[in-house]
C-alpha cells in the first residue's frame, strides 16, 4: 500500500517540528501533500524551508498555496485532491508522533483488511511555569490527527468549507461509508502526543536533560516509548523546543 501524508499549515514556524516527525518514521510515505494560505511574501521563504528539512530524505512531494484566507475545509480538501496513494492520513503541524504510527497504520489495515485504522486517543502534555508536565488521555475519540483510511473511500467525501469542524463533519461522513463496507480497526494504544504550554514558550526553565527525561519515561503498549525518542536524541528534542520558544518570543505570539 503507498501512503500519502496530508499536512495543512499556515505556520512556517512549525515546519522542522512536522518534517522532523514525518522523518522520523520507520516507514515512510509513498508521497507528502502540504496545503497553505500563507500570503505571497512567506512562500519562498516557506518553500526554501521545506526544501532544506526534507532534502536528501524525501523527494517525493508537492506543495500547494492558496490565497489568504482560504478556510481550512478547502485546504484539506485540495489536499486530498492531490492525492495519489492507496491510504490517506492527515498530519497536524504541532503534534509529536510516534516513530511507528505509519507503519502501524499500513500493517493494521493490511492485517484486519479494513478501510480505516485509528488510533484510540492521545496523551496530551502540558509545561506549566513550573515545568510539571500533566499526562491527559483521550480515549474513544476518532480524530483526524490520528486516523488513515482508505483513500477509495476518502475521496467519496467532501469537506466542509469552514474553519472550524470541517474535519469532524467530514470524518462523520468517513465513518459512515466504512460502517456500511468493511468496518474499522483500532490501534491499541494512542499514537501521538500534543504538547500545549499554558505560559512557558518565553520562560521555558526545565533542563534538557529533564525534559529528555520526562519525555522517553512515558510509556505505551508494550512499553513503546510514546515519543519514540531515546537517549541519544533528547538533545535534538531541546534544540527544537528552544527554537519554538526563539520564534515566538521574538514575534510576541504564544504558539498553541
Amino acid at each position: 500500500m503507498k501512503l500519502s501524508v496530508l499536512v495543512v499549515t499556515n505556520r512556517p514556524e512549525h515546519i522542522f517540528w512536522w518534517t522532523w516527525n514525518i522523518l522520523k518514521q520507520t516507514y515512510q510515505p509513498h508521497e507528502l501533500i502540504v496545503v497553505t494560505n500563507l500570503s505571497e511574501e512567506f512562500q519562498n521563504d516557506f518553500d526554501i524551508s521545506i526544501k532544506k528539512e526534507l532534502q536528501f530524505h524525501l523527494t517525493n512531494y508537492q506543495i500547494f498555496h492558496t490565497p489568504t484566507g482560504t478556510s481550512i475545509g478547502t485546504l484539506r480538501q485540495k489536499a486530498l485532491d492531490l492525492a495519489t496513494g492507496d491510504v490517506i492520513t492527515y498530519m497536524d503541524d504541532d503534534d509529536w508522533y510516534n516513530p511507528k504510527l505509519f507503519k502501524s497504520y499500513i500493517d493494521s489495515m493490511n492485517a484486519q483488511k479494513v478501510l480505516l485504522i485509528s488510533a484510540p486517543g492521545y496523551h496530551r502534555l502540558v509545561i506549566d511555569d513550573l515545568s510539571v508536565f500533566e499526562f491527559e488521555e483521550t480515549r474513544n475519540l476518532i480524530h483526524l490527527p490520528f486516523c488513515a483510511m482508505s483513500a477509495y473511500i476518502a475521496k467519496k467525501c467532501e469537506f466542509p468549507r469552514l474553519n472550524i469542524d470541517e474535519d469532524i463533519q467530514w470524518l462523520q461522513q468517513v465513518s459512515n461509508l466504512v460502517d456500511n463496507n468493511r468496518g474499522r480497526a483500532l490501534i491499541p494504544y494512542p499514537v501521538l502526543c500534543t504538547i500545549h504550554s499554558k505560559n512557558t514558550w518565553n520562560h521555558l526553565s526545565i533542563s534538557g536533560y529533564e525534559l529528555a527525561r520526562q519525555l522517553t519515561s512515558i510509556k505505551l503498549h508494550e512499553n513503546v516509548p510514546l515519543l519514540g525518542i531515546g537517549k541519544d536524541e533528547w538533545s535534538t528534542t531541546w534544540k527544537m523546543l528552544l527554537k519554538m520558544q526563539k520564534i515566538h518570543r521574538n514575534s510576541g505570539e504564544e504558539p498553541l
